[in-house]
């Protein structure tokens, strides 16, 4: 399964780090911020991007852990590019009807 995570925040480490640890990398992290994006994907054997044209099309599952001000935001540019897929975010206060009508199959993941 093609995993890619947009943010690299805090929630975002922690994910990337589960998921390399049960052999399940993600194959890239995003963030606007391309030096964060680039320590986590180092520390988790994936790719950094910072630019949302470079992020992988054919992934599985999208997981988006940004902050709640950005989420609106980052998840209509997110599937702007990418129409295929699962998309989840990561944002507890904030509704998973953020998705509807930018994406097909959508989700909230609140670890």
């Amino acid at each position: 399964m093609k995993t890619v995570i947009v943010g690299a925040g805090n929630v975002a480490t922690h994910i990337a780090k589960t998921l390399a640890a049960h052999n399940c990398a993600p194959v890239q992290i995003w963030s606007r911020h391309a030096d964060t994006a680039a320590v986590l994907a180092r520390e988790v054997g994936s790719k950094a991007v910072a630019r949302f044209e470079d992020i992988d099309t054919d992934a599985d599952v999208y997981i988006i852990s940004v902050a709640d001000q950005a989420l609106e935001g980052v998840i209509k540019d997110l599937c702007r590019c990418c129409k295929q897929g699962v998309f989840v975010h990561t944002a507890g206060t904030m509704s998973m009807d953020l998705f509807e009508g930018e994406c097909n199959h959508y989700g909230v993941l609140y670890p």
